[in-house]
């Protein structure tokens, strides 16, 4: 008894430091539990989902497709790109997709495409677009000098089986008077798969120009749709 009497303060300390290391204990048990415990936000991937789908026409007359899918917690078996109810090609191991458009068997107008992801749970998830294709491509002009004619030579594309109709053209200039511009011939020049290439001729007559210089503005436009194109050129005599 005279050994507690006289070391109470140690033994007072020395219990405080045990219940603390006991709490401590307690504590750290506790952490385990909840951190070992199921969490739905950390182990779940969430669902398959298309994020984004289009469909572009580029210079070169490629119809290109492209995509994005969120991938989650379900196996892809499958993946296809359907033009209307045609299936145009399985792109299950492709990341993007190109095709002439000549080629395609697609034709000018508005087009639907549809994207389709096939899930192992028998879900098919699927994304459209609508791209309208113009019924003239790759409109081009050219001029020289014929038998002392000014000779423009024009060229597009359009598709066989939907023809963009008669070219008209209009034009302007910054001189006064008419210049007459004469229509000479339509032919077509190729054919690409289901569209072809024409070819349209006019021609001024030099003699008729009164001026030596000319800044001319042309506007080339179809009966059947609602398409114009415009060209300029200086003429210099």
């Amino acid at each position: 008894m005279e050994y507690f009497k006289k070391n109470k303060v140690f033994i007072f300390l020395v219990g405080i430091l045990a219940v603390s290391i006991i709490a401590l204990g307690l504590q750290l048990m506790n952490n385990n539990d909840s951190s070992s415990a199921y969490q739905p936000n950390q182990t779940e991937k969430g669902s398959t989902s298309i994020n984004s789908f289009n469909v572009d026409l580029n210079s070169s007359l490629d119809l290109t497709f492209s995509w994005n899918i969120k991938r989650g917690s379900e196996v892809i078996e499958k993946v296809e790109i359907y033009h209307g109810d045609t299936l145009l090609q399985d792109v299950t191991d492709k990341a993007i997709y190109s095709l002439s458009l000549f080629h395609s068997g697609i034709h000018t107008g508005n087009n639907e495409f549809t994207f389709k992801v096939y899930l192992d749970t028998g879900t098919v998830l699927q994304k459209s677009q609508y791209h309208y294709i113009d019924e003239v491509q790759d409109f081009d002009m050219s001029k020289d000098i014929v038998d002392n004619k000014i000779r423009y030579t024009v060229t597009y594309y359009d598709d066989k089986e939907r023809k963009a109709g008669t070219l008209m053209v209009n034009l302007s200039h910054n001189r006064t008077g008419n210049i007459p511009i004469n229509f000479v011939s339509t032919n077509v020049l190729s054919e690409e798969g289901g569209y072809e290439k024409v070819q349209v001729i006019y021609e001024i007559d030099i003699n008729a120009l009164t001026e030596t210089s000319y800044q001319i503005n042309y506007t080339f436009s179809f009966d059947d749709y609602n398409l114009t194109f415009n060209r300029s050129d200086t003429i210099e005599l």
